[in-house]
């Protein structure tokens, strides 16, 4: 199995994400695919070129061609720099799929080492957005959400409320939360959850055994303030390049509602690296 990074938007716009996931396929001693997925052209009826001009028919389908072409050499010489960049060690490999982009998408995150997408995804005009909302909210698949720029990894942050998203995102991400030297456990007494609303403790240290059974190093830090700042602050002065979170919210009638916590963090550009799960 592969790690993914799902390729997307302005090629000048990728390289931090490339970044994060070739770091990713280190720590997890594998290979990265670099995924483009499309629609397909045929299934284009109308293609907007500007707010004075519609074409339809053959004409949009072409147009249509022609950018996502385009795009393609864009996206595949981004991510061969990229690639280069990080050391002759990386194995790595440009793939491009025509269809539906959330199930492109799905089809190969299914059986991923992981998934990375770009910070930009979860704006909803993003060419990824769809990928991003269905791995997330439908599928039920761990991804992970590149910073806006890579910065210090020496360890990897868990925020910790002892819900059951927190606690699946940590089974979700194992593999690499084991990968590093040391993990922080990062918790908020006014955000833990009671025990039966969780449906299991919540208490950090129980974390942290269980951690220690991975054969993780751990750290138990209390948080104050609002969650999320405090978990950026605490990130930077721990040098986590990852943190490690549940995703709260549903999908309704095909609009995505986050939490607060969440919403917050999604949209922050001063974020590291989010491994996600639902």
């Amino acid at each position: 199995m592969s790690v993914y990074a799902l390729l997307g938007g302005h090629p000048d716009h990728v390289a931090a994400e490339i970044a994060c996931a070739a770091a990713v396929t280190k720590r997890l001693k594998s290979t990265l695919i670099g995924l483009a997925p499309m629609p397909d052209p045929a299934n284009a009826a109308v293609y907007v070129t500007g707010p004075d001009m519609v074409m339809t028919g053959s004409a949009g389908i072409d147009a249509l061609q022609k950018a996502q072409q385009a795009s393609l050499v864009g996206l595949n010489r981004a991510f061969d720099q990229a690639c280069d960049a990080a050391g002759n060690w990386l194995k790595h490999t440009f793939q491009h799929e025509i269809g539906d982009i959330a199930f492109r998408s799905a089809g190969a995150a299914t059986l991923a080492r992981a998934t990375v997408l770009p910070h930009q995804s979860v704006d909803g005009a993003h060419a990824l957005n769809a990928a991003f909302e269905h791995l997330l909210m439908e599928a039920r698949l761990p991804l992970i959400l590149a910073p806006f720029a890579m910065r210090s990894d020496e360890t990897c942050m868990i925020a910790w409320d002892g819900s059951p998203q927190a606690a699946r995102a940590v089974r979700m991400h194992l593999d690499l939360i084991g990968s590093y030297k040391k993990v922080i456990i990062a918790h908020h007494p006014e955000k833990l959850r009671t025990a039966a609303v969780a449906g299991g403790s919540t208490d950090p240290a129980a974390l942290a055994d269980f951690l220690h059974e991975q054969r993780n190093q751990t750290d138990i830090v209390t948080l104050k303030g609002k969650l999320s700042d405090a978990l950026i602050a605490s990130a930077a002065e721990h040098q986590s390049g990852l943190i490690v979170m549940g995703a709260y919210g549903h999908s309704r009638l095909g609009e995505i509602l986050f939490g607060g916590t969440s919403k917050s963090m999604l949209r922050r550009e001063d974020s590291p690296a989010l491994a996600l799960s639902h």
